[in-house]
């Protein structure tokens, strides 16, 4: 069953990254590790867990607490130069917004999808195939409003941030936005194929996951240091729902060597 199972990664990994060779769209990729969990933004699902309803939820009240999110941060010295600068720093810390993190890179969103704290669960990665017309340059986009109230109602926005920081950088980080027409039960652009923007779902079975996660570290030289490449990242690496990166008897301080591993030697033929 295993093995069978292992024979299935090639097409897999094949339908995944078989949209980059468009030449007429931008395509994105978010990976989820639980098929189950819904692509909305964090703002959104904070207002669904505070008790809003899907009817309730509004342009105009994600709007007002936007407001009172950057309010906060300027009374307690968070606020950056702008408000863009200050959105976005939110997001990449954990924060809740209307943005939603996507990659150009599909090898990043399977990492995400085959998480290993949700390996009894299937995986999915959403392929956002985006327009041009939606997909401004490099420069283009310079206030947060451009990215919010200048959106027109139920459309979408992809938009790719400077590499400010090297979590950007390495995550090939990107975010889509969009401005809901109605309210969040009938309009999301997230999850609905919309004028610019369509989406296509790839399943991620979980009994492919560990041997995702191998070929990612061993064949695509991809863990949580290179997805994270900070301080924070070791944090997440290190914390309490996470494997150990080595066995008991391969563990550095047993070694002799300190902090560091032993030395490369290539395999004896």
């Amino acid at each position: 069953m295993e093995k069978q199972s292992k024979a299935e990664i090639p097409a897999l990994l094949e339908e995944i990254i078989l949209p980059v060779t468009d030449a007429t769209h931008t395509h994105v990729f978010r990976g989820q590790t639980n098929i189950r969990w819904e692509p909305i933004p964090g703002l959104y699902r904070r207002l669904l867990s505070n008790g809003y309803s899907k009817p309730e939820i509004t342009e105009a009240l994600i709007e007002e607490y936007e407001e009172d999110c950057l309010c906060e941060a300027n009374g307690l010295g968070f606020y950056e130069s702008n408000r863009l600068d200050t959105m976005i720093n939110l997001q990449h810390q954990g924060g809740a917004t209307r943005l939603l993190d996507v990659s150009r890179d599909p090898f990043i969103a399977l990492w995400f999808a085959c998480d290993e704290n949700e390996d009894e669960t299937d995986g999915v990665i959403f392929d956002y195939a985006a327009e041009n017309s939606i997909t401004p340059k490099s420069g283009q986009i310079n206030s947060w409003d451009q990215l919010s109230s200048n959106i027109s109602p139920g459309a979408a926005l992809l938009y790719f941030p400077t590499w400010k920081n090297e979590r950007v950088k390495a995550q090939s980080a990107g975010f889509l936005t969009c401005s809901i027409q109605n309210t969040l039960r009938e309009d999301s652009p997230y999850t609905k194929d919309s004028q610019h923007l369509t989406i296509k779902k790839t399943i991620i079975p979980n009994l492919l996951k560990k041997s995702i996660r191998d070929y990612l570290i061993n064949c695509r030289g991809m863990d949580t240091y290179t997805i994270y490449p900070d301080f924070e990242g070791f944090a997440l690496y290190n914390s309490a729902t996470r494997s150990f990166a080595r066995c008991y008897s391969h563990l550095y301080g047993r070694s002799g060597n300190g902090l560091f591993p032993d030395p490369y030697s290539p395999p004896l033929d």
